[in-house]
């Protein structure tokens, strides 16, 4: 599986692959682009691909290294093959074809359904057409998006506690991290209280350096582990409400895009003035999400010229959104 994976999320970064929805194919580029920066070699295989030299050698390269990526790592295999399977699955009877009408076919756009032949059958065509003519005028992604629940804190079917260590598994590690990176400190998570939340962190900073020549950047993934689904929900709205963050100064709604089942981003500035920490100085964005049982918060700043940006502090929280969602698979 792996040697075909590899291949596949080769093809979507060089743009030859076929059959794969914009939102699967951008998924599989980040995190492969993400897992190829992380070393030398990938940095320069990648670079490569970019560069428009597609050839044995380079593609030979990109795949050798992301094949050891993918054996070595059980998360980034699954989210990957989670996006390839959801766009080369295709239902039974229906085809991926041009929008043409022939004898036994109805065809929709790309979607090509062969017409039964009994009476049972017409009628249950006859409401799939509906759905897929919903979908396509008002927008697949759209409709399912706005059917999910969102708020209500209820108990999704997937979710499930985590333990310990399955919990700190979720936090991502240096090497998972794009970009130049180190340990700061660590707190694995703990088994609290029977009915409680379990609680742990992560501090990194960065060894980039900002216009002036600082390397303040740094962050921190904090991680609650619930009993269930509603009580994470709860925890999260506490934290959304309390705004808690390193110096208790006042934060600004920052809009960003929903991660995770519910997620809300705030921002808080610290202003270069008497008695203010000359590392702290600069920008902060506070995240808070939770995802089935865990409640996860990041604190990313400051961000300066030179270093650090909203879209990596977009992409990190994303990284540990999607650990989070694949440690907790139905037994």
């Amino acid at each position: 599986m792996g040697t075909d994976l590899a291949s596949m999320v080769v093809d979507v970064l060089t743009g030859t692959a076929t059959g794969f929805g914009q939102q699967a194919a951008s998924e599989i580029a980040r995190m492969a682009r993400q897992r190829l920066w992380s070393t030398p070699r990938g940095q320069a295989a990648l670079e490569g691909l970019d560069a428009g030299t597609d050839g044995p050698e380079v593609r030979g390269e990109a795949e050798a290294v992301l094949r050891e990526e993918i054996e070595a790592d059980p998360v980034l295999r699954d989210a990957l093959t989670v996006h390839v399977n959801a766009s080369t699955n295709q239902a039974t009877g229906i085809f991926m074809q041009g929008a043409k009408v022939r004898r036994s076919q109805i065809s929709l756009g790309s979607i090509t359904i062969h017409r039964p032949n009994t009476t049972a059958g017409l009628l249950g065509l006859a409401v799939a057409l509906l759905v897929v003519v919903a979908l396509a005028y008002y927008g697949g992604s759209q409709f399912l998006k706005e059917k999910a629940p969102r708020s209500s804190g209820g108990k999704a079917l997937w979710a499930r506690e985590l333990s310990a260590d399955e919990a700190e598994r979720v936090i991502p590690g240096v090497s998972d991290l794009p970009g130049a990176w180190e340990t700061s400190e660590v707190h694995s998570v703990g088994a609290g209280r029977e009915g409680t939340c379990h609680s742990g962190w992560s501090d990194y900073d960065s060894t980039a350096k900002d216009a002036e020549g600082r390397s303040d950047l740094s962050v921190r993934f904090s991680l609650r582990t619930c009993p269930d689904a509603s009580t994470a929900f709860r925890r999260y709205d506490e934290l959304v409400t309390e705004r808690d963050n390193p110096g208790s100064r006042k934060e600004f709604l920052f809009d960003t895009r929903r991660l995770g089942d519910e997620s809300a981003t705030t921002a808080y500035v610290v202003a270069d003035e008497p008695l203010a920490n000359p590392a702290q100085i600069g920008r902060h964005l506070m995240w808070r999400a939770y995802v089935g049982t865990v409640v996860i918060v990041m604190h990313y700043g400051p961000v300066r010229e030179g270093v650090g940006s909203e879209r990596q502090a977009e992409e990190f929280m994303r990284i540990v959104c999607d650990r989070a969602l694949l440690a907790q698979p139905r037994r």
